[in-house]
C-alpha cells in the first residue's frame, strides 16, 4: 500500500495535503495543480457545463497515465460549492480526492508542492515500506502525512500509528528502521519504543502510547 501510494504520488507529481495508508488502502487529499487553475469558475455546474478546473486536470491525468497498465476511474464533483475531482485505482486500492486551494484544510501552502518535498515524502514512504519488509511479518501499522502549522515546523511529517502492535513488534520494527536507514540518516529514541528520524525535509516519527 505504501509503494502504491508513493507510485501514485510520483505519477501525479504531487504531495498530498493528507495521506492515510493502512491495510485497507491508501487515501489522499490533494490540491489541484496550477496547470488546472489557469481558468477559475464559480458554478453552478452541470453535465453540460462541468468545472473547467476539473476537466483540465482530467486531461492532464490522461496524459500522465497513457502508458500505465491500470487506468484510473475519474469522477468530477459538481454538487458542492467548489470544483472537485476523484481518482480511484481499484486494483491498487488507492484513492485521491482533488480540491481547489480554497477548499484545502489548514496546513497546506504553495510550498507543499515543491519538487524536493515531493521526493522527500516519497523517500520517507519508501523507508517505511523497506523497514516493514525487513521485519518479516505483517504489522498492523497505519501511516499518515501531516503538514504541521506554527513555529518550529519546517516541513511535512509522516506519522506511524503502531498502537495495535505489541511492544516487542515495535522494538523489532525500530531495529529494522535503523538497519534500512539511508546513509547518514539520524535516528532518535526519546524513550520506550518511540522514535524520530528525518528523511530530507520530512520528519518520520512514532511517539508511541
Amino acid at each position: 500500500m505504501l509503494r502504491a501510494a508513493r507510485d501514485t504520488m510520483a505519477a501525479l507529481g504531487m504531495v498530498p495535503v493528507r495521506l492515510e495508508v493502512d491495510g485497507s488502502g491508501a487515501r489522499m487529499l490533494a490540491v489541484m495543480p496550477d496547470s488546472a487553475l489557469r481558468v477559475r469558475s464559480t458554478g453552478p455546474y452541470g453535465r453540460d457545463e462541468p468545472p473547467p478546473e476539473a476537466m483540465e486536470l482530467v486531461r492532464d491525468i490522461g496524459l500522465r497515465w497513457s502508458s500505465r497498465s491500470e487506468q484510473p476511474d475519474l469522477t468530477v464533483g459538481m454538487a458542492g460549492p467548489w470544483p472537485e475531482l476523484s481518482l480511484s485505482l481499484p486494483r491498487s486500492r488507492v484513492r485521491v480526492e482533488y480540491v481547489v486551494p480554497e477548499a484545502a484544510p489548514p496546513g497546506w501552502g504553495p510550498g507543499s508542492g515543491r519538487v524536493d518535498v515531493e521526493v522527500d515524502v516519497e523517500m520517507a514512504l519508501d523507508a517505511v515500506a523497506r523497514s516493514l519488509d525487513a521485519v518479516g511479518e505483517e504489522l498492523p501499522v497505519r501511516v499518515s502525512l501531516d503538514h504541521p502549522t506554527g513555529p518550529g515546523h519546517g516541513g511535512p511529517t509522516v506519522v506511524l500509528d503502531r498502537r495495535r502492535c505489541a511492544p516487542g513488534q515495535r522494538a523489532t520494527h525500530n531495529d529494522a528502521l535503523r538497519a534500512t536507514a539511508y546513509a547518514g540518516q539520524p535516528f532518535d529514541s526519546p524513550g520506550g519504543t518511540a522514535f524520530r528520524t528525518r528523511v530530507g525535509s520530512v520528519v518520520l516519527q512514532d511517539l508511541d502510547p
